[in-house]
């Protein structure tokens, strides 16, 4: 006969009994990211606090298993974990850590232990700590949070100073960035030019430039006649005929389709050093290519200048629809990394102007509202 399922309260009570133990000085830690609404930027600004983990584990093995398939590509090569992990909860041996940390749906990995280890948490043999970071990062807020806090790892994480080092990082390796290099060289890009990336697909249509915008600001960068265009077909789609139809022969030979990449390749075409320029909305590709140049200047400072990198946003007119969107651009977008948000807003007798986001801008205008003017004087004034 099947044994039992333990009562929920139950299970909780022995977790607290095991929370009790946990301490910095653990020695296996597993991470459990799941979230039930998935959006890129919100993974890359998330997983910048695996460096004050890692800090707060020094001795700690580190295991991160991550639930979609982007956020496995994110962290290859991530220093600040040991293990990465791709894996339905059922597969993993979940009593052999140390310590759990769930971060995103806390009732997926609740639901799994009382499916799996009801025996022993009802026998008191299941010693693992679990605990839960997803109040704080403010993920699924409209579920219940049922794990509990880690209130040391917490307070250590909103320490103002701890907080003030994290910034996003994507890392890709040098044997990553050559191929990168030679993929470009097989496109035919020759020594003497450099590459401009058009981002132009994100998840909301109102994120984006009009049509008529987005192909001047295209004509405008291949003005310059040692700039080619990259633009990523991540379904194959067939934007490159789409493209056509708005640019005329003098341009054709200068774009460049990166068709049905895995998306670890798109990252890395992000660094290689042909790339000149990256432009785009306020989307998570954007994320990735400043996360990946953040660590660029870490490793050479002042010693290899990266691409510049515009990102352009706007109100975001559903924001009531969606609780995520809610936020200020500036909280997504930090003064200190490589890439630059700017918003349009009325100054002074109703005349539009772009200016770089900070928290004391409020009331800037939807992406419609750009035009190809000001944004090419704007581009010429700051890069």
């Amino acid at each position: 006969m099947k044994e039992s399922q333990i009562e929920p309260k139950l299970a909780l009570e022995q977790i607290n009994k095991n929370n009790k133990d946990v301490d910095r000085d653990a020695l296996s830690v597993l991470i459990n990211y799941k979230t039930k609404e998935y959006f890129i930027g919100d993974s890359v600004h998330r997983l910048r606090h695996l460096k004050l983990i890692r800090n707060y584990f020094l001795n700690a093995k580190i295991i991160i298993n991550v639930h979609h398939r982007i956020d496995f590509a994110i962290l290859q090569n991530n220093p600040y974990i040991n293990q990465l992990a791709f894996k339905d909860l059922s597969l993993l041996k979940l009593s052999e850590y140390d310590l759990i940390i769930t971060i995103g749906d806390d009732r997926n990995l609740f639901t799994e232990l009382i499916k799996s280890y009801s025996s022993e948490l009802r026998e008191k043999t299941f010693k693992t700590g679990v605990f839960s970071l997803t109040r704080y990062l403010k993920i699924d807020e409209g579920e219940n949070y049922i794990l509990p806090l880690y209130k040391k790892l917490h307070d250590f994480i909103v320490d103002e100073e701890n907080l003030s080092r994290l910034e996003k990082e994507i890392f890709i390796l040098n044997e990553e960035k050559e191929w990168a290099n030679q993929w470009f060289r097989m496109k035919g890009v020759k020594s003497n030019e450099k590459v401009i990336v058009i981002v132009d697909s994100t998840s909301l249509r109102e994120k984006l430039l009009p049509l008529e915008v987005h192909f001047e600001i295209v004509r405008f960068f291949l003005e310059n006649e040692s700039h080619k265009i990259l633009v990523f077909d991540e379904s194959g789609i067939g934007k490159s005929f789409f493209y056509n139809e708005w640019l005329t022969d003098k341009f054709k030979h200068r774009l460049i389709f990166a068709e049905k990449l895995k998306f670890r390749q798109e990252l890395t075409l992000l660094s290689s050093d042909y790339i000149k320029f990256i432009f785009g909305p306020c989307t998570g590709i954007m994320h990735c290519a400043s996360a990946i140049h953040n660590v660029s200047v870490s490793k050479y400072g002042k010693a290899k200048e990266p691409p510049g990198i515009m990102v352009y946003a706007g109100e975001d007119i559903t924001r009531n629809l969606n609780k995520y969107l809610w936020w200020h651009k500036s909280y997504w977008w930090g003064d200190d990394e490589v890439a630059k948000c700017c918003v349009l807003k009325y100054v002074g007798d109703k005349r539009k102007e772009i200016v770089w986001i900070n928290p004391n801008i409020h009331g800037y205008l939807p992406c419609s509202e750009y035009s190809s003017m000001l944004l090419q004087n704007f581009i010429k004034a700051k890069f």
